[in-house]
């Protein structure tokens, strides 16, 4: 279930970041931005859904908030071929059951909820890695999957990465090797 200011926000962020893969592109065909549209609701829902319902099955209320500054920011650099992705996050607030966790658990679960979204992006991009040879929607949903991933694993806050870096260097090094693996692939690259 979604908030209704939490919808809008999401709507806002997918209609943006479509925009900014675009234009980052440098193709302005119409038909190229349906497939960004629709590969980014896919991969930023994904993302995003991860962080939530994993803060969720922790105690958690979680709701995405846009952030408008982020998108513009992105907005600007994407006329300079730069992909930036500053959506939003998933705000976390912690629920009365949380209340007595211990700290050490908390930056656990933190560290768990801010690699989820990156993750669920490592996987779709390695389900469809073996498919993208050729140029196709295939192999721009592999691109977006492991930017998404490596941007956000980036451990510089507010970015998950920095939450996971902060909870597991192991788990943030694993994490960002996969993402910035996939994204170099050879197959990828040709």
């Amino acid at each position: 279930m979604f908030y209704r200011e939490e919808v809008t926000d999401i709507a806002l962020a997918i209609l943006l970041l479509s925009l900014i893969f675009w234009i980052a592109n440098g193709v302005f065909d119409p038909r190229l931005l349906l497939s960004y549209f629709l590969l980014v609701v896919l991969s930023f829902f994904v993302h995003e859904l991860a962080h939530r319902q994993v803060a969720k099955k922790f105690g958690y209320v979680a709701f995405f908030k846009a952030s408008l500054e982020g998108l513009m920011l992105g907005l600007v650099f994407s006329f300079l071929g730069i992909i930036v992705v500053l959506p939003g996050a998933v705000v976390i607030l912690p629920a009365f059951s949380t209340y007595f966790k211990p700290p050490w658990r908390i930056k656990e679960e933190m560290g768990i909820v801010a690699l989820a979204g990156p993750l669920a992006n490592i996987m779709i991009s390695a389900i469809f890695l073996p498919f993208s040879s050729t140029p196709s929607f295939v192999r721009t949903l592999v691109f977006i999957n492991a930017w998404l991933a490596l941007f956000n694993l980036l451990p510089i806050p507010p970015l998950d990465g920095s939450k996971v870096f902060w909870w597991s260097k192991k788990a943030w090094a694993v994490a960002f090797a996969i993402s910035l693996t996939t994204l170099l692939t050879p197959r990828f690259l040709l």
